[in-house]
């Protein structure tokens, strides 16, 4: 047990200090390999099965910049290699220029979801949709949860007589406050 765990930990640590390159990453749109003086390479799904023209007018964009020295793109692995002075350009500013041509700066400003937040942001639209059509078209996932919390705020204002905080009052408050979003 001892050796797995080590194996994972040791393969872990190893990936993060590979990937400690200073620069951005956009995963699985434009990720940095490695970054060494004069050279960068990246991977980037954007690259897999490239036709020759398009690989040619890629390389030939980013070897336009001055201090670019060869541009090298492998249209089977997804994999750009850059190689450029280091004297006369920074790396920043090489990953910058591949950002633009590849189209992917507004990528940068986008808030990452992670595999959690989408699965469960699908189940609650999978659930949404069944509770929409069960119903046929009289509620849908958030009604329904209004309808739940209105009902068990009462139940537990009226019948229980649980008025403190948090009860019942909160329950109420929550329906408010899911009505009032709207959809």
């Amino acid at each position: 047990m001892h050796m797995v765990v080590g194996f994972l930990l040791a393969s872990l640590l190893r990936k993060k200090a590979r990937l400690r390159t200073g620069l951005p990453s956009i995963r699985g749109k434009l990720e940095t390999v490695h970054a060494l003086p004069g050279r960068l390479r990246f991977n980037s799904s954007l690259l897999e099965g490239l036709h020759d023209n398009t690989r040619k007018k890629i390389s030939a964009e980013i070897g336009k910049i001055e201090g670019i020295q060869n541009v090298a793109i492998n249209a089977q692995s997804g994999s750009l290699l850059i190689r450029f002075d280091p004297a006369h350009i920074e790396p920043v500013i090489v990953h910058g220029i591949v950002l633009k041509i590849l189209g992917l700066e507004r990528e940068l400003e986008k808030s990452p979801h992670g595999l959690l937040t989408r699965e469960i942001d699908l189940i609650g639209r999978a659930l949404n949709q069944q509770i929409y059509q069960s119903s046929g078209g009289l509620m849908d996932l958030r009604s329904s949860l209004m309808l739940s919390i209105l009902m068990l705020a009462l139940y537990r204002i009226v019948i229980q007589g649980d008025r403190a905080l948090p009860g019942g009052i909160n329950l109420l408050w929550w329906t408010y406050i899911l009505a009032k979003r709207g959809g």
